[in-house]
Formats: structure tokens, C-alpha cells, sequence
């Protein structure tokens, strides 16, 4: 785990008899760095990702040795990692991302090697679900159409999806990215009216 110093010679005369001369030779510890970059599954660098170096001993992720988040390039770079073995692990995930469970080992054992890795994390994926019930009844309706539209689509030009309520009143729009949304009416039920509440 260390180097020899190429130039470390050193001269040691004796000039007394029974006296002992020491001299001291330090070697430098065997160092290199571990880069990781951070993808989405669509190959987007991910910034704000933040990932924690750990011995290789630490079973149960108890100790951290060292944390990094990744920059705007995507990459978390743990340098001058001393001579041994590691893991890295994300330890928290970039927002609407899934933190990933991929434990990264790492044997730093050449002086000045960068340890390559790529982790991809994938998006949160949800489903919303509505019920369409009658505000007289409040019986399921059968008919009703809705859009889904992005919170910041505040005229409603761009619907991401349209779904229809099914017998129970039920209505699903899957696989739905994580943020916010806005769900709205545009087609009453048979026999009914859009009720606007400000």
C-alpha cells in the first residue's frame, strides 16, 4: 500500500563506538480517485446527487468516511482515496428520482488510478386516480371526461392525457412522472353539467 520513494537514499556515518544511528525513511501511502457520474435512464448527467464513502468493513453503512454531491457535470469525485477497499453507495437521490440501491466496491490499489463507475437512477413513476361522483346522489358517473395538464400549463393548451370514468366512476392516468398536476373535467357524464367551484 505505499510507494518507495525513488530518490530516498540517505547517507549514515558512524563515528562513535556503541552509538547507534537512526535515520527515518517515510513512504507515501498509494492514493487514486474513485469518479462517479449519474445518469437518468434517458443518459441526462444529474446534478444534486449525493453519494458517501464507507469502509469496506462497514456492513450495516455506519460510518461515513467522506460524502460528495454530484455537480451540474453529473460526476461526484472522492479524491486521494488512501490505499484500501471501499463502497460507495447514493446515499440521497436527485428530486423525482429513485435512490438507487447499487453498493459501488472499490479497491484502490494503484497509485494515481481514477475508479470509473456510472450509476443510473430512474424516474417516479406514479398513478393518479379520481372517482366521478354525482354531487346530487353521490353515485359513481359513467362518461365524464378528463385531461391532465402540468401545473404550469395555466391556460390548458397541452393535456398529457385524457382518460374517461369507467361504471364505478373510476378514472387512472399511469405511469405519470413526479411533480404536479392539474385534472380536469372537459366532458360531463350523460345527463350532466361541469360544476365549477372557485
Amino acid at each position: 500500500g505505499y510507494l518507495i520513494q525513488e530518490e530516498d537514499t540517505q547517507v549514515v556515518t558512524v563515528t562513535e563506538n556503541g552509538v547507534n544511528y537512526i535515520s527515518e525513511f517515510i513512504d507515501e501511502v498509494k492514493k487514486g480517485d474513485i469518479v462517479i457520474t449519474k445518469v437518468s435512464e434517458d443518459g441526462t448527467l444529474l446534478s444534486d446527487v449525493e453519494f458517501t464513502l464507507y469502509s469496506y468493513d462497514d456492513i450495516n453503512f455506519e460510518n461515513p468516511l467522506k460524502t460528495v454531491i454530484t455537480g451540474n457535470d453529473g460526476l461526484a469525485i472522492f479524491e486521494n482515496v488512501e490505499y484500501g477497499k471501499y463502497k460507495v453507495k447514493e446515499t440521497k437521490a436527485k428530486e423525482g428520482y429513485n435512490l438507487s440501491n447499487e453498493v459501488l466496491e472499490v479497491n484502490v490499489n494503484e497509485h494515481g488510478k481514477i475508479y470509473d463507475f456510472e450509476v443510473i437512477n430512474t424516474k417516479i413513476i406514479g398513478e393518479i386516480l379520481a372517482t366521478k361522483i354525482s354531487n346530487v346522489t353521490k353515485l359513481p358517473l359513467e362518461g365524464a371526461e378528463f385531461a391532465l395538464y402540468s401545473i404550469n400549463d395555466k391556460e390548458f393548451k397541452y393535456p398529457l392525457g385524457f382518460a374517461i370514468s369507467d361504471e364505478y366512476g373510476k378514472i387512472s392516468f399511469k405511469n405519470v412522472e413526479y411533480g404536479s398536476y392539474v385534472l380536469k373535467e372537459i366532458k360531463a357524464a350523460t345527463g350532466q353539467t361541469i360544476l365549477f367551484i372557485d
